[in-house]
């Protein structure tokens, strides 16, 4: 009996090796600028979870979110009259035409970033803007070009109203060519606020990281896309947003925690990108990896989901060889009550020894 479970351990723990956590999460910039309760909705219908939920700092900091347009001052009047500029007398915020840009119908112009293109576009569209003023160099005695970034959501129009009666009057850079403010602008998340309580669209979790006199009167909550301070905006104010992702699948079928490791484990077989997906039962970590599982297993159709917790040669392990930091599991577990379970009941606190014949619901990570 001992060598059929140590052959099992070899089998189970062999085919895996990995040190920390399996579960990875991954935030998606959408540069449309969006109500944050149609942003939520995009990111629902459009296979992410949710809007973005921040668990942690370096959650914060992994967000790359300096991706945006901005209006630049190429316009025409018609699709079959040529690009003018806006001012007359402005022509170096021009970018390079993307290719396949500008499509037949479009007016305007927006520059997408980091990437320095140029796109055609609706004069209607909702974007950032850069406003162009020269200044004055006295050591030496010569006018230089500069953009400084607005960070306000506006049409065409609005964004050469807003900039020409600032074009001598912005932000003093430093001598030298053409150059670009850096870009520190609102992005959505999930965090919005009922009355007095403050909560997540999808999720649980403390974490703030307010700019200075924040929050405010605004309901729903952007995050900054340099400095990554959250700041409170009315919700109807329209802003690029990020939605998030994850490594998980839970697998709404009821199998027995062998068949669930299985049917996991056959992930692997599929190539993606010429890679070959590893892929298993997922192991829990306490604290904040334990409060997203709670999060992800909401949906299962089963009271319990599997995991990959089992207890084997007189301990409990991960089967993919993480260690194994919860205390509070039995020290001689029943036989039947050898495989291990996290509760879709939100309340619960715990991992769970199930017996391995139930048959469950259960988390797959990739």
């Amino acid at each position: 009996m001992m060598t059929n479970t140590i052959v099992l351990l070899l089998f189970l723990v062999g085919l895996d090796s990995v040190l920390g956590s399996v579960v990875n999460r991954y935030y998606h910039i959408i540069e449309s600028h969006m109500t944050w309760v149609d942003a939520q909705t995009y990111c629902r219908s459009s296979g992410f979870i949710d809007l973005a939920t921040v668990y942690s700092q370096t959650d914060a900091f992994d967000m790359d979110l300096m991706h945006f347009y901005a209006w630049l001052g190429p316009y025409r009047t018609d699709p079959n009259s040529t690009w003018l500029f806006y001012p007359e007398d402005s022509a170096s915020n021009f970018q390079t035409w993307a290719p396949g840009e500008p499509q037949e119908h479009d007016l305007c112009t927006v520059a997408h970033y980091p990437d320095r293109l140029a796109y055609g576009t609706s004069c209607d569209s909702p974007h950032f803007a850069y406003c162009e003023y020269t200044t004055y160099s006295e050591r030496h005695e010569k006018h230089y070009t500069a953009l400084a970034f607005v960070p306000q959501t506006m049409t065409w129009s609005e964004a050469t109203e807003h900039c020409t009666p600032h074009r001598e009057d912005l932000w003093t850079d430093h001598v030298g060519s053409t150059s670009v403010r850096v870009a520190n602008f609102p992005v959505w998340i999930g965090l919005y606020r009922e009355g007095e309580t403050w909560s997540w669209s999808t999720a649980e979790t403390e974490y703030r990281h307010w700019d200075d006199e924040e929050p405010s009167a605004g309901n729903c909550v952007t995050i900054a896309s340099l400095t990554k301070k959250m700041s409170t905006k009315n919700c109807s104010s329209l802003y690029p947003f990020t939605c998030f992702s994850d490594n998980l699948i839970l697998v709404k079928e009821n199998k027995t925690w062998e068949e669930a490791l299985e049917h996991c484990r056959s992930f692997w077989m599929y190539p993606y990108n010429h890679y070959y997906i590893h892929s298993g039962l997922v192991s829990v970590q306490p604290g904040e990896d334990h409060a997203y599982m709670r999060l992800r297993v909401r949906e299962a159709t089963t009271e319990k989901v599997w995991v990959g917790l089992r207890f084997l040669v007189d301990q409990w392990r991960w089967v993919n060889g993480v260690d194994m930091l919860f205390s509070d599991l039995p020290e001689c577990p029943v036989e039947q009550q050898r495989c291990g379970a996290l509760s879709a009941n939100s309340n619960s606190s715990t991992l769970e020894p199930m017996d391995c014949l139930e048959t469950n619901n259960f988390l797959c990570y990739i």
